[in-house]
């Protein structure tokens, strides 16, 4: 699958280079971009994982320890206080699950989708300009892959 995609785009952009080098030019010029930021988003989808890993750890370790000593919990009394620091952890955890999944479709649809969308259609403004005066015909065409570009980037 990697290599008919990497094939794809690989020809894909060379037929965009030769029907109108300048215009891919300024439709590649947001890659680097894309890359950068979806670097910098997983490096923090792996930091709130690891810190939701932590609260579970924090979370299993609670109730293994629970367990394991029941008859010194209920002899102290220490059954509310145990109740409530496994909901607090429980909340902590749901909520960091959240926010990171909220964060996460935020982040797709705004900066990837978005920012593809918008590259793509000053492209389409650029190349429109470029060949006001000649044939649509060429212009279509790179529309075309631009499009086919984009759902396979999706």
């Amino acid at each position: 699958m990697v290599l008919f995609i990497t094939t794809y785009l690989i020809v894909n952009i060379a037929v965009c280079i030769y029907i109108q080098w300048d215009v891919t030019l300024v439709m590649c010029s947001v890659i680097p971009l894309l890359i950068i930021s979806r670097i910098l988003f997983s490096k923090w989808f792996e930091k709130t994982m690891d810190e939701e890993m932590v609260l579970q750890n924090k979370i299993s370790n609670l109730v293994n320890e629970t367990f394991s000593c029941i008859r010194t919990v209920i002899s102290f009394a220490a059954q509310k206080q145990t109740i409530n620091k496994f909901e607090r952890l429980s909340m902590e955890s749901y909520k960091l699950t959240e926010s990171r999944l909220r964060s996460s479709t935020v982040f797709d649809s705004l900066t990837q989708i978005l920012l593809t969308e918008l590259i793509f259609t000053a492209a389409l403004c650029y190349g429109i300009w470029r060949v006001a005066d000649q044939s649509p015909g060429r212009l279509a065409a790179v529309r075309v892959f631009l499009i086919c570009l984009s759902v396979i980037s999706l």
